[in-house]
């Protein structure tokens, strides 16, 4: 089968991954493999045949394990981190057994709290002075190479990327349909990853600068931001509208920046709801338990002591619980404020593309920038409305904690009262039965000696034992009969 062949074909790279995480009360703290998007464009560098070593402010490859130090990045919210600003490079490719050569030139720099790398490979337009000729779109494969080297599944960036194919339409692309530029669209990015399990499935249409592009990524199945492999193709029809792109270049890979940013935060998002509802069906579930519990209580009958530790264990769960439920919301809700405020640098970079392409006088038509406007119009109150409908969900589950400990609270207090209530009634009667008993006790001795008392003639004799122990049993038993008349009457008169 003939591949279709276009002029001038392009792969542009945007990637980007976090450096720095800020906070208002110390410095930046720098991420674990904040420099691992170096590694990666050094591995990419070596495959198209670049042997000079790494060589970036802040990350100097021969150094191995210690090649990274921020430190020496310098001040400055954007930052250009190779001292000529961009690094090029050049070689040839086997395309249908002829040599094709290939020029491309990577930019790393440092955008605000990220690193960010601008990575073009591209068949030069001209050689010699000369247009050179159309090549087949298999050339997009072999500029990604067999590793897939400009995949999500090699970089890693975590802040995800972009791939943008770009390329100039033959005198017959110029006349194909939308219908026939999608067809084409679709058979660059086969070409561009052979496995077809990889590709991401076609979005989107729409014009950037006047051009056709389509999309190649669904953002409502996205899963996982670093899996997901998000595919723009542009065509150009002729190079006035090939000159506005590329005068908007640099601006696009903020772009690119802001919107990879709100998908890495909505994603966070995603796994943050799965945890914070994997909290609240433990918080469900002990409160269902305590309702179980409670349903089951008998009236006017005193809890047993299983029964009681058990909730004295819930109450001592409940309020951890309680605190790492409300943490998770607030986690959520601090990711929403995150991508309306990224949402806004996004718009605003839009503006200032817009404002840039205005002051070109050769140009007068107006410039389209609805295709990537759409993405804070649709995408984003899409996502604010998601995380929304989750923290309604949430917030019900905070009330269901509060009364839950409230209600056990409740129910320990009152049997504790209640028992020391009772452990005072059972003091009180035990005193005044083993008071009975020992007056029964002092009494009986009166009464058992075989001669009477008088004060010249006292008794010469002890009572028997039997005698003794017949006057003990006879006060346990009075003082038994009075502690248990004496506890039913305290304990009628308490209750009413």
């Amino acid at each position: 089968m003939n591949l279709p062949k276009v002029n001038a074909p392009n792969i542009h790279l945007f990637a980007f991954h976090l450096r720095h995480e800020s906070s208002i009360r110390s410095e930046p703290q720098i991420v674990p493999g904040a420099e691992n998007l170096w590694k990666k464009l050094g591995q990419i560098l070596n495959k198209y045949g670049y042997d000079t070593p790494l060589d970036l402010l802040g990350y100097y490859a021969p150094k191995g394990d210690k090649a990274y130090d921020p430190k020496e990045e310098g001040p400055g919210y954007i930052v250009n981190l190779h001292k000529n600003g961009l690094i090029d490079f050049k070689g040839t490719l086997q395309v249908d057994e002829y040599p094709v050569n290939f020029t491309g030139i990577a930019c790393p720099r440092r955008v605000y709290d990220s690193y960010a790398l601008a990575l073009n490979i591209r068949r030069p337009e001209k050689e010699n002075e000369r247009q050179t000729d159309a090549v087949p779109i298999s050339i997009y494969g072999q500029f990604n190479t067999d590793a897939n080297l400009l995949l999500p599944d090699f970089l890693q960036s975590s802040l995800g990327q972009t791939l943008l194919l770009t390329a100039d339409l033959t005198d017959e692309q110029k006349q194909f349909s939308p219908e026939g530029l999608k067809n084409l669209a679709c058979q660059c990015v086969d070409e561009l990853i052979e496995d077809p399990k990889k590709r991401p499935s076609y979005s989107n249409k729409g014009r950037l600068f006047g051009s056709p592009i389509f999309e190649f990524g669904d953002i409502e199945t996205l899963e996982s931001q670093s899996d997901y492999r998000h595919i723009l193709v542009l065509f150009f029809r002729d190079d006035t509208l090939k000159r506005k792109f590329e005068s908007a270049y640099w601006d696009l890979i903020e772009l690119f920046y802001y919107r990879n940013k709100i998908l890495t935060c909505f994603d966070f998002t995603r796994s943050g709801y799965q945890e914070t509802y994997r909290k609240y069906e433990e918080i469900e579930a002990i409160i269902s338990d305590v309702n179980e519990q409670i349903g089951n209580l008998v009236p006017n009958k005193r809890l047993g002591y299983k029964y009681l530790e058990s909730l004295k264990q819930k109450l001592k769960i409940m309020p951890g619980l309680a605190l790492e439920y409300s943490r998770l919301q607030q986690v959520l809700e601090r990711n929403r404020n995150t991508i309306a405020i990224d949402a806004k640098k996004y718009d605003a970079s839009l503006d200032e593309i817009q404002r840039k392409q205005n002051l070109d006088v050769f140009y007068l038509k107006p410039i389209d920038l609805s295709f990537v406007e759409n993405f804070t119009r649709q995408e984003v109150p899409y996502f604010q409305e998601r995380i929304k409908a989750d923290l309604d969900y949430f917030v019900h589950g905070k009330g269901l904690v509060d009364r839950a400990i409230a209600t056990i609270r409740g129910i320990v207090e009152i049997e504790r009262i209640d028992r020391e209530r009772h452990l005072e009634t059972k003091l009180e009667a035990i005193a005044v039965g083993v008071g009975t008993a020992a007056v029964v006790a002092a009494s009986s001795i009166y009464l058992s000696l075989d001669q009477p008392l008088t004060p010249l003639n006292l008794p010469d004799r002890s009572p028997s034992v039997a005698l003794f122990v017949m006057v003990i049993l006879i006060s346990i038993a009075v003082g038994t009969i009075v502690f248990a008349l004496f506890s039913w009457l305290l304990s009628w008169i308490r209750r009413d």
